[in-house]
């Protein structure tokens, strides 16, 4: 029991990193000594940046690159790498925009929670595929039908006995994959009378209409549910991983002024005006809906046309029946 319950943790686990806001990667680098060395791991996170910020962004030029945020201008943010003697964009490089960044290297007591060694072991997966995809198979082996040394392998299983968990496990794997895949961004506007002197500013006492871009994971088919607190969505653009959302602001006095926009993820087994009006409801009663009408036939599907009860062929190899059978 708590072999199964520890290895679909795993898989649930896998699934959130692979599929949510977070994101695994591993330094390559020198550049952010010594608060990150070559190999180690570290988590990126979606969500608002600001200044001391480790960050992942995209560069045309150089891919992928985790450096710190020192300082932010008009045209964007300026990065430096912890170890480099100056700031990226002194070394020639272009001012980092924010629908560049991934997102923030997550922290824990003040700097970056690392997993130590990652880089190294990624590339021994890479290097021996055929060993890992073994022992990984052998430990599901272990997780399922094992007796871990304490209870007897049962000779015989049910079709229950695998199809319910697995059930289970498919319900449960998706619900996560949809919380965590939503992700919310926020955006600030500074209220202003007259001329407007800042980047992100609008008019007091006026409707306005912003565009605001959000770096979105789009899984295979998935349809994508975007909202706003504190502004009405009118227009959604999507783009590859990215998606330009055109904002109505209504009104607003002199001061700040902060909506955020929310990016939901949803299985394709509806159209996307009834997902719309479902979320608009709650997410939580689009998700139990959609979750009803992908699994919900497979069940039913099960329960009339197959025997829950019907024992399955025994789990015990034959050379091994063979060797019991000579002793």
């Amino acid at each position: 029991m708590y072999r199964r319950l520890a290895f679909l943790t795993a898989v649930l686990a896998v699934a959130a990193i692979a599929f949510g806001p977070l994101h695994l990667s591993y330094v390559t680098s020198g550049s952010m000594e010594p608060t990150l060395s070559p190999g180690d791991g570290y988590l990126v996170v979606e969500g608002p940046v600001s200044e001391g910020d480790v960050v992942t962004f995209h560069s045309e030029e150089r891919g992928y690159v985790t450096h710190r945020i020192v300082s932010e201008t008009d045209e964007g943010f300026i990065t430096k790498g912890d170890a480099n003697p100056s700031t990226d964009q002194a070394a020639g490089n272009p001012v980092v925009s924010e629908s560049a960044i991934v997102g923030t290297v997550v922290t824990l007591g003040g700097g970056p929670l690392v997993i130590p060694m990652l880089g190294p072991l990624v590339g021994f997966v890479g290097t021996y595929e055929l060993l890992v995809f073994g022992v990984v198979a052998a430990l599901f082996a272990w997780g399922f039908v094992g007796n871990g040394g304490g209870t007897p392998i049962r000779e015989v299983y049910t079709f229950d006995d695998l199809a319910r968990p697995l059930f289970l496990g498919l319900v449960v794997a998706s619900l996560l994959v949809m919380v965590f895949a939503t992700s919310v961004h926020p955006a600030r506007y500074a209220v202003e009378e007259g001329e407007l002197t800042q980047r992100h500013s609008i008019p007091a006492g006026q409707e306005v209409e912003r565009e605001v871009t959000v770096k979105t994971n789009h899984l295979p088919f998935t349809t994508t549910v975007a909202d706003a607190s504190g502004a009405t969505v009118v227009e959604r653009t999507v783009e590859g991983s990215t998606t330009t959302l055109t904002l109505h602001i209504p009104p607003q006095e002199v001061g700040t002024y902060e909506p955020s926009v929310r990016v939901s993820p949803y299985p394709a087994v509806l159209p996307g005006a009834w997902l719309d009006t479902l979320h608009g409801v709650s997410p939580y009663l689009a998700r139990v809906v959609v979750l009803l009408v992908t699994f919900g036939p497979l069940f039913a599907a099960y329960s009339l046309f197959f025997d829950g009860g019907a024992r399955m062929r025994s789990v015990t190899p034959r050379w091994v029946e063979r060797a019991r059978a000579k002793l």
